[in-house]
């Protein structure tokens, strides 16, 4: 950091709980991004969901912090907002977008997932993912569950990229670790990048007026309301 520091680049952190983040204040990040149980990838060990991260970074943060993990609508996006956050993490959302050079049939995977279809591996090796549920995490469970002591090195043949990349190539999603969040649910088609951006706006846009329409409850009415006892 250091070294970074007097080249005056700007630093922002990946982390994957606030713990991790308050480290990396101290020493010097410019900002942080905080991604919650929910991302595709890896979500770190604690598995603290990003609503918690968010309700919680504000008072413990004094640099700038984005919260990810299962984002893939605009109100999301405003609720982080709300709660002071500087901004989001997107990731699953982005992965139908048409630049993206995944093959046609594992975009519509997808698209026809939903917030249930991911799976969570590799947490034996403290290195926990998030992927689509398909016969590599099957598999991979099945591993961790009868051997408690296996290594990085016994899984390698499930995990490896290589495997991944052939999905992404062809299409078939059976086998390889596939990351996605918790945000398939939000996924309803392939689309170009701006336009998801442009919904995510307007839904956001949205749930904002929507927020600042609400009046605040006058003291008076929040009085606890008197018990009334009927005899018969």
């Amino acid at each position: 950091m250091p070294i970074v520091m007097q080249a005056g680049i700007k630093v922002l952190h990946k982390v994957s709980s606030l713990r991790h983040a308050r480290k990396a204040e101290s020493v010097g990040v410019d900002v942080v991004s905080i991604v919650g149980a929910e991302c595709g990838g890896h979500p770190g060990l604690d598995m603290i969901g990003r609503m918690v991260n968010a309700g919680l970074a504000g008072p413990q943060l004094t640099i700038p912090w984005l919260i990810g993990g299962g984002i893939g609508t605009g109100r999301q996006i405003a609720a982080v907002l709300a709660m002071g956050g500087a901004g989001v993490v997107i990731g699953t959302r982005f992965l139908v977008a048409d630049e993206i050079w995944a093959h046609p049939g594992y975009k519509q995977v997808l698209v026809d997932a939903s917030e249930r279809d991911t799976a969570l591996g590799m947490h034996s090796v403290r290195n926990t993912v998030r992927a689509l549920a398909n016969d590599t995490m099957r598999e991979l469970a099945g591993i961790e569950a009868s051997d408690p002591a296996v290594t990085i090195q016994d899984l390698l043949p499930l995990v490896s990229g290589k495997i991944g990349r052939r999905a992404y190539e062809t299409g078939d999603i059976r086998r390889g670790v596939l990351s996605a969040g918790q945000s398939l649910g939000a996924i309803k088609s392939t689309a170009p990048h701006g336009e998801i951006v442009s919904e995510l706006e307007a839904d956001m846009m949205a749930a904002l007026r929507h927020a600042g329409a609400l009046e605040p409850v006058p003291s008076k009415l929040l009085r606890a309301p008197r018990l009334t006892v009927l005899r018969g």
